[in-house]
């Protein structure tokens, strides 16, 4: 989200008709063809299931998984949130490969004494 100009980044799942909307606190999938809720005036898509990572737990590696909470918005979202799973990574990757990558600049090398 460091490329990103906003609070957020939008990450379409084409597969499964998804909207994955990634911040600090929390990545929501919303549902792009299921369904329009409003209230007052006021509206948007909804979302079916939230992944709220859990910050202070320790992790022993980068490539360690990271906890976090379910959210299920409705019952029965069990498949839902195994293809969300499969479909998020590759949705990742090929939004990475699509992105400029950033421009070099120059570095210091600082030795380390044991």
């Amino acid at each position: 989200m460091t490329r990103s100009e906003g609070d957020c980044l939008f990450i379409a799942l084409r597969g499964l008709q998804y909207q994955a909307v990634v911040t600090r606190e929390e990545i929501i999938f919303v549902d792009s063809q299921g369904g329009y809720a409003h209230q007052d005036g006021v509206g948007g898509r909804i979302i079916r299931i939230a992944w709220q990572p859990q910050h202070l737990v320790p992790r022993s590696s980068l490539s360690d998984p990271v906890p976090c909470d379910l959210v299920f918005y409705a019952r029965g979202l069990k498949e839902l949130q195994w293809r969300l799973m499969s479909e998020i990574r590759p949705a990742v990757e090929q939004l990475l490969q699509r992105q400029r990558p950033l421009p070099m600049t120059e570095g210091t090398i600082v030795p380390i004494n044991p």
